[in-house]
């Protein structure tokens, strides 16, 4: 079952990927995740920068099934196609937040994706929020936690700012990433 949150103008879906029917091993994607983490594979070396965080992805049959799923099911539900995917892992070590962020580009919104999604590949016992916040103009600024649980994914507007509460687990936060771009079917 899944939960739609709307926030003016926004929308944030939350739901549980199908692994009991299906062949993907989230072990072999935790490992990936965790060789790219060791080798210090990050998309940006500069520890100001948001995607600090952010790491490759070694090309992998059980991350594409993973995507080849929501492609489908998002193109089903809502309507629409999904293009020009990028993902990557975002790993949150211990004791670590991750600041307030969004994937636009205020310089290139041509370029900026449409959506997000966060699937979470293993996580601790605590769980760890992902905090959504909207301001608008003559709105007041609301501010939603979504407890990050292993297996479940959320589906978001990319221009909507999120953060992560501190990881008070032994063990990395491990979440698989990706953006894309629709277009209307």
């Amino acid at each position: 079952m899944h939960q739609l949150i709307n926030l003016s103008l926004q929308r944030i879906l939350i739901d549980e990927f199908p692994l009991k029917n299906s062949f993907v091993d989230l072990e072999k994607i935790k490992f990936n995740a965790l060789k790219n983490y060791w080798g210090e594979y990050r998309k940006i070396n500069n520890k100001n920068d948001y995607r600090y965080n952010y790491f490759n992805v070694t090309d992998d049959k059980n991350i594409t099934w993973i995507i080849d799923y929501f492609r489908n099911n998002y193109r089903l539900q809502e309507k629409k196609y999904v293009l020009k995917p990028q993902y990557s892992f975002l790993i949150q070590e211990t004791n670590e937040i991750i600041e307030t962020h969004n994937e636009i580009i205020p310089t290139d919104l041509e370029n900026s994706p449409d959506t997000s999604v966060i699937y979470t590949v293993d996580c601790g016992e605590k769980p760890v929020d992902i905090i959504f916040e909207t301001k608008f103009k003559g709105v007041l600024p609301q501010k939603i936690r979504v407890p990050m649980k292993k297996n479940n994914y959320i589906i978001f507007n990319s221009s909507l700012k999120r953060s992560f509460a501190v990881n008070e687990n032994k063990k990395p936060l491990i979440n698989l990433h990706f953006s894309f771009f629709e277009k209307d079917i």
